[in-house]
């Protein structure tokens, strides 16, 4: 078993195991713990967010010198351990987006990727948006973006964003509410929801959408073989290393599976 450090109410024992929450069973949140300002920033932010949500934050103590393969091991370790609802990590130049996207790639469940630029403090009384694709994920992404926003208590904006071109842009812009709204009849949870179509480019105006009073922005996370997710990987990056909220990345569902809510994916690793 990975171990997990649980503040603030859990005790000191010989392998580090601390707790934040009152210790009792329940969702978690995964995070690193590793004394960088990323690290502090990426902490800070879970555990505000697990207070809102009612969830546990469980800290993984991460050697500061750690490469990513032993970073990335540990926190799916933990995730696995723990049957985490998400895993948090810094979205930083030092960890940037290929970590966390290959961290959402072996991780159970979706990850939660906080910037170091942008707000230090969760304030969660915005919106959440979520970005929709035409994919086989998107049904698991607008299905976890929704389960958030209820339990918060967060307006859910449902985003497609594309260059749509002049000539056809009356029938791409209806194709792409056609998307949303096969998107939205999937959802077993109906937080008070608007349907977004965004004329440009999808990652500049996703994270366009979350300035002001946005509080997550919630987005797929492309597979990392090679192929026909490499428009989504290149818009992933983007959102990642632009985004000034957190960025809640969403691993597609496997084959067979319907995938789609926080807690599905975690259930079927454990």
């Amino acid at each position: 078993m990975a171990p997990t450090l649980e503040l603030p109410h859990g005790s000191v024992g010989a392998d580090h195991d601390w707790t934040v929450g009152d210790g009792r069973p329940g969702r978690v949140i995964v995070g690193p713990l590793d004394g960088s300002d990323p690290s502090r920033s990426t902490t800070a932010m879970a555990a505000g967010l697990a207070r809102r949500l009612g969830w546990r934050l469980a800290l993984v103590p991460v050697p500061l010198g750690a490469t990513a393969r032993t970073r990335r091991d540990r926190l799916v370790a933990a995730a696995v351990d723990e049957r985490a609802e998400l895993v948090a990590t810094p979205a930083t130049d030092s960890i940037g987006a290929a970590a966390c996207l290959a961290l959402a790639n072996e991780a159970p469940c979706p990850v939660l990727a906080v910037p170091l630029t942008g707000r230090t403090q969760p304030t969660f009384r915005g919106s959440i948006v979520c970005g929709i694709e035409d994919s086989a994920g998107a049904q698991a992404v607008a299905r976890t973006a929704a389960h958030l926003a209820q339990t918060l208590g967060a307006r859910l904006e449902l985003v497609h964003a594309a260059t749509l071109r002049d000539s056809r842009t009356r029938r791409e812009a209806g194709a792409c509410r056609g998307l949303l709204w096969r998107a939205l009849r999937t959802l077993d949870t109906m937080p008070p929801i608007d349907i977004v179509v965004e004329n440009g480019e999808p990652a500049r105006r996703l994270c366009a959408l979350t300035e002001g009073e946005g509080t997550l922005l919630v987005i797929g996370a492309p597979a990392s073989a090679a192929g026909d997710g490499e428009r989504e990987r290149g818009v992933a990056s983007t959102v990642l290393a632009q985004s000034r909220v957190p960025v809640v990345l969403v691993p597609a569902p496997a084959a067979g599976e319907a995938g789609g809510s926080v807690r599905g994916r975690c259930r079927r690793a454990a």
